[in-house]
């Protein structure tokens, strides 16, 4: 069987959503990106691109294990 591949997109909103939640601890949006990258490599996925489509929006594709 093939690995599952997955697209997450990341925004603004996302971002803010993350500051309503977590706002004791906040983060630019580059360091939440990082934050969401870091959780998928915990998790043991593969990051296959990260591509910046507008100032804030992020689309990640990932494969599943």
């Amino acid at each position: 069987m093939k690995n599952l591949k997955h697209v997450r997109i990341i925004t603004k909103k996302d971002h803010d959503y993350y500051l309503k939640d977590f706002g004791e601890e906040p983060k630019s949006f580059q360091e939440y990106i990082n934050l969401e990258l870091g959780l998928l490599f915990d998790e043991n996925h593969t990051i296959i691109s990260v591509n910046f489509l507008k100032k804030k929006t992020v689309v990640i594709v990932y494969e599943i294990k």
